[in-house]
């Protein structure tokens, strides 16, 4: 089943660049081809099992956590958007 496409300024801010040495990479697209998937796939299936892994070890911490980065970024937004505004 195909992803949908996401709109432009949506997938700018789901991006995150990784670097790695060029033997790491060239192995980590060995993994993701013997696996049927991409690079960014295992890093997906990665970051999933981690949040799981969170989630269970200390809901509360994890919640708590989730919540400042939330925080954080939207005060981010709006200081971003002042900026564009002049404010």
């Amino acid at each position: 089943m195909a992803r949908p496409k996401l709109p432009t300024d949506q997938r700018r801010r789901l991006t995150m660049t990784v670097r790695i040495r060029q033997d790491l990479d060239e192995g980590f697209a060995a993994v993701a081809h013997l696996r049927g998937t991409t690079k960014s796939g295992l890093v997906s299936q990665y970051a999933a099992e981690q949040i799981r892994v969170e989630q269970e070890r200390d809901p509360a911490r994890f919640d708590a956590a989730l919540k400042e980065i939330k925080s954080q970024r939207k005060t981010r937004i709006g200081a971003k958007f002042g900026r564009r505004r002049g404010l």
